[in-house]
């Protein structure tokens, strides 16, 4: 398979799908990372295979997907379940990549009561992650500049640098990139976020920025 960052630059939203299953082997090696997942996570992720109704993949129009019969439903309860909702599912994302499965994160445009998922007390459905095989690979989108989204000026270090670039290319609410890193004294790095899905959109960035940064030795602002 790809390695992670070139999964992370390969990967592109993708809502037209050829509605082929997920093979054996696919479907296996999701599911067992899911149940990996959720017990680090303590989310509740659910794959879903072969059901075409969530997704209303008969309605080919803007907003809207096609031919898309497999999706994740990411379900949590408590105040940072947005959050983690987005640094485990986007780790389900890249590694779905990295088997030449495409994504596409979704908040708002499915069918909740076709959407097969079982909650438990308290718990919410907080997203939904379409996959499967696309007619494409979906399209870049233009992305703000480093200095755009960095408070610091001067020199910083490396890591910092790659760890932004990374989150440049991050999957977040309309595109709109509304975050900003700020490098404090003793490797702390601080994100501040104002885009529409709030804390999904910081789990996803925290998760790119780590891929950048190759495990130096930092602390995320709390």
């Amino acid at each position: 398979m790809m390695d992670l960052v070139k999964a992370a630059y390969a990967r592109h939203s993708v809502r037209h799908y050829n509605e082929k299953p997920l093979s054996a082997a696919d479907k296996n090696a999701i599911q067992n990372l899911v149940t990996r997942y959720n017990k680090e996570s303590g989310l509740h992720m659910q794959l879903v295979t072969n059901e075409p109704k969530a997704l209303g993949c008969d309605k080919a129009v803007r907003g809207y997907f096609a031919g898309c019969v497999n999706y994740l439903v990411i379900c949590g309860k408590g105040r940072k379940a947005e959050e983690l909702a987005g640094y485990w599912g986007e780790h389900v994302v890249l590694y779905a990549q990295q088997r030449k499965i495409n994504s596409c994160w979704i908040s708002a445009t499915y069918e909740k009561d076709f959407c097969k998922c079982t909650l438990r007390p308290g718990e919410k459905i907080i997203a939904v992650i379409a996959l499967g095989y696309g007619v494409n690979q979906g399209e870049k989108h233009e992305s703000k500049r480093f200095g755009d989204v960095v408070k610091n000026r001067g020199s910083l270090p490396e890591w910092f640098i790659r760890g932004v670039k990374m989150a440049l290319i991050a999957p977040t609410s309309k595109n709109q990139q509304g975050f900003t890193f700020i490098l404090k004294p003793t490797n702390i790095v601080l994100l501040k976020n104002k885009s529409y899905s709030k804390r999904i959109d910081i789990g996803i960035l925290k998760y790119h920025f780590e891929i950048g940064a190759d495990e130096h030795n930092f602390e995320w602002y709390k």
